[in-house]
């Protein structure tokens, strides 16, 4: 992999096998990995800008710090070269992933599947080692809707105005974070975290508080109304 450390601006990696590989730092930007396989791959400080991720596998890989400026993770259709014949959004696969100290602010992950993955540094796990970026991703704006964020580590992320309609956010780890603006509509919170999070000018219509840990949040006026936080834990210290 050692040719890999020099630039592949607008190189062509589609469907190439680039798991495990060493990308720290690499000018990816312009590049082609539609399709190919980044599992636990190391793209620490990447530059990725305006490369085309969609359909690529990338569980478990590291992208801390990595610029991440107008990347493509998902098209409405498969590519006519992917061999499947679905017409339904075509994403890369991003579950277990390291992606801390990144900008994916207005970024489009609609239908992505982003479970279990790390968007802010958790000082308790052993997931992250030493040296990586330590500051947490910037999803203001992002578009989550219908996304896969089961037991995403969110906690103090940004998630001011994000479009989170019918995202499953079970088990989600959202202590502290900013969803002032989001809109929520049906999506699933049941069992997450969500202490000290700012609810503020949300849209929760639909969404599933089942479980959720509640506590201290910040809300509109009175706060939870109906049965909207029905079966939820914490609310008597919130409102």
């Amino acid at each position: 992999m050692s040719d890999l450390k020099r630039g592949l601006s607008s190189a062509d990696f589609r469907y190439v096998d680039l798991r495990n590989a060493a990308l720290i730092g690499v000018d990816l930007s312009g590049a082609s990995l539609l399709g190919s396989r980044l599992d636990e791959a190391d793209l620490e400080d990447a530059d990725l800008t305006q490369a085309d991720l969609v359909g690529a596998e990338l569980d478990g890989a590291h992208l801390s710090g990595a610029d991440l400026t107008g990347t493509v993770f998902c098209s409405e259709e498969p590519p006519a070269d992917s061999g499947t014949g679905s017409h339904e959004r075509f994403c890369a696969e991003m579950s277990h992933m390291i992606m801390t100290g990144v900008n994916l602010a207005e970024a489009d992950l609609a239908g992505a599947n982003l479970a279990r993955t790390y968007f802010c540094p958790d000082p308790d796990s052993s997931l992250i080692p030493s040296g990586k970026k330590n500051k947490c991703t910037n999803l203001v704006g992002v578009v989550l809707n219908s996304a896969n964020l089961k037991e995403a580590y969110l906690s103090r992320v940004s998630l001011r105005g994000a479009d989170l309609r019918g995202a499953d956010l079970r088990g989600a780890d959202l202590t502290g974070a900013n969803l002032r603006g989001a809109d929520l509509t049906d999506a699933d919170l049941s069992g997450a975290d969500l202490e000290d999070a700012d609810l503020r000018e949300t849209d929760r219509t639909g969404a599933d508080f089942t479980n959720a840990d509640l506590t201290g949040v910040k809300v509109d006026g009175a706060g939870f109304e109906g049965g909207e936080s029905k079966r939820a834990r914490g609310l008597s210290q919130s409102s």
